[in-house]
């Protein structure tokens, strides 16, 4: 066995390609993680809200309500022709 057969075998060889090749790459952004918030104010029952239908942002929880909106969806329209 040769000395490149002994250092391509070896452990610190084999992790050092093995991170080389599986890292994150720097430039990448992270995902985007949104809190709890984005979506209660952006989702009503699994349905996106329309930027016109969201409710509007206060600071205090206790006084934010929301409209309780109808939401026809698609396969409900076609139920009913």
């Amino acid at each position: 066995m040769g000395l490149i057969d002994k250092i391509q075998n070896s452990y610190f060889y084999t992790h050092w390609k093995v991170g080389k090749y599986t890292k994150r790459r720097g430039g990448c952004p992270d995902l985007d993680r949104r809190d709890s918030r984005y979506y209660e104010r952006n989702y009503v029952d699994g349905v996106y809200l329309d930027s016109s239908e969201r409710p509007p942002l206060s600071k205090s929880k206790s006084f934010m309500k929301r409209k309780s909106t109808q939401v026809v969806r698609s396969s409900e329209t076609y139920n009913d022709m």
